[in-house]
């Protein structure tokens, strides 16, 4: 400020001539005059309301015309400078920015137009070059469900080749996609198919290449473990999710773990170790899928009581399922435990005991009694066939053509496959009271444990 003369610092803005901008920008400020503005830090000054590049050089072109030296503006000229600068890289970060914008565009249209010609292609059957557009979407950047790609080329087929080296790529890819969230969804259903899948190509892997023993024990257990990961993606699915499970490779996986020991070409009985719970939560969904035989390793486990509490009742439900489904394995349980095994040889008139005998009771509700009162009727005056057996079991041994308790012992569990799960019930309802009639029977005429 000492190098400029007194006169000059006290010009006011009035005087400068300066543009109506330019003035309004200063007068705002509470700036009258040329030491006002040359005080004024440089980052301050650039920072004016309304102060635009314009109106910043005009003010300093303003100075210089006045007579103030150059040094004395220096912070000045260098905030626009700096300003400048900032803003010319904020340009070129705005140009960059419109660029990649124009490029993700450019790759949407593009990934667009690659699965249009996927499903196209899907439609004609033609499966070589379906899979090479969805490989093309998903190097454009699609980041939903791929994981068929490795699937398809672990299988080889409809005109894929079988390549391992190429599935386990795509597999790996989807796996650390998922992983790392980079994907558009939860594929919680094709996780668990792409870990059962990758593990099954590691398997096939060590099979069909020269490892070391060491290296084969350690890619099995790396396969092992993602069939264990496997399980952890099924736990919470919805009823829809719970459709789109592949049944044989959650038996597969239930297999393994439930006998503890797994088969693959080229090895036999690769020990692993039992692990019943993650064999239990495999064989469950698969039943859940109407696969009977999971089902009927499901009752054994809570016949045993594996895993899961002993829990005959609910074992006994499950064999009944499948039986009903037709399955020969748990018609022979049933056979066996329901009817069979009771004390037969204790009693030779199981001919002339009626099967209604067995029957519980039907049980007389409240409503019926209030009923019967409004309308002059005793339920207890009714016939006492009438009254005296449950309806529903009585309609079941009517259809099965089950008279006696005879009829009874000599039944074929056969005789139920593709009857309805409420039938079902019923008769397992039947064969529990039959089952304390004959113990109660046997035991009442001193005949039981002889």
């Amino acid at each position: 400020m000492k190098d400029i003369p007194e006169d000059i610092q006290n010009i006011t803005i009035d005087e400068m001539n300066l543009t109506v901008r330019s003035y309004n920008v200063l007068k705002r400020a509470g700036i009258n005059n040329i030491r006002d503005i040359v005080g004024l830090p440089g980052e301050l000054f650039v920072r004016l309301r309304n102060n635009s590049k314009v109106s910043q050089k005009n003010i300093v072109n303003k100075l210089i015309e006045f007579g103030v030296p150059y040094k004395s503006i220096k912070h000045l000229v260098c905030a626009i400078e700096e300003e400048e600068s900032k803003d010319e890289i904020q340009r070129n970060d705005d140009k960059a920015e419109q660029i990649e914008n124009l490029k993700e565009k450019l790759s949407l249209l593009q990934r667009q137009e690659k699965l249009i010609l996927f499903t196209k292609k899907m439609d004609e059957n033609d499966w070589p070059a379906a899979i090479e557009a969805f490989k093309e979407a998903v190097d454009l950047g699609y980041k939903g469900d791929y994981s068929m790609i490795g699937a398809m080329h672990a299988i080889g087929s409809d005109g894929i080749d079988r390549d391992l080296k190429e599935a386990i790529m795509w597999l790996k890819w989807f796996y650390a996609d998922f992983k790392a969230g980079d994907l558009d969804n939860d594929y919680n259903v094709s996780m668990f198919h792409t870990c059962y899948t990758l593990g099954l190509c590691i398997m096939w892997d060590i099979n069909e290449s020269k490892y070391s023993e060491d290296t084969k024990r350690r890619k099995l257990d790396k396969a092992l473990d993602l069939w264990r990961e496997s399980i952890s993606y099924i736990a919470n699915l919805s009823n829809d999710e719970i459709s789109r499970l592949n049944r044989e490779y959650l038996k597969a996986i239930g297999s393994a773990f439930y006998y503890g020991k797994i088969q693959f070409e080229g090895y036999e009985d690769v020990e692993l170790g039992i692990d019943y719970e993650l064999a239990y939560k495999a064989y469950n969904m698969a039943a859940k899928l109407d696969d009977y035989e999971s089902q009927i390793i499901i009752a054994d486990m809570y016949e045993q009581g594996k895993y899961v509490k002993k829990d005959m009742a609910q074992a006994t439900a499950m064999y009944m399922k499948s039986a009903l489904a037709g399955d020969e394995n748990a018609m022979k349980w049933c056979q066996e435990k329901l009817i069979d095994s009771l004390p037969w040889n204790k009693g030779n008139c199981w001919q002339d005991i009626s099967i209604y005998e067995a029957l519980p009771p039907k049980r007389i509700s409240p409503e019926e009694l209030l009923l019967s009162q409004m309308f002059g009727e005793s339920v207890l005056d009714r016939d006492i066939d009438e009254i005296s057996v449950d309806w529903e079991l009585k309609d079941v041994v009517d259809s099965l053509k089950i008279s006696t308790i005879e009829d009874f012992r000599c039944f074929n569990m056969s005789e139920l496959s593709k009857k309805d799960v409420n039938f079902g019930i019923s008769f397992l309802k039947v064969c529990g009271a039959v089952q304390r009639y004959v113990y109660s029977y046997l035991t009442v005429f001193g005949k039981y444990g002889e």
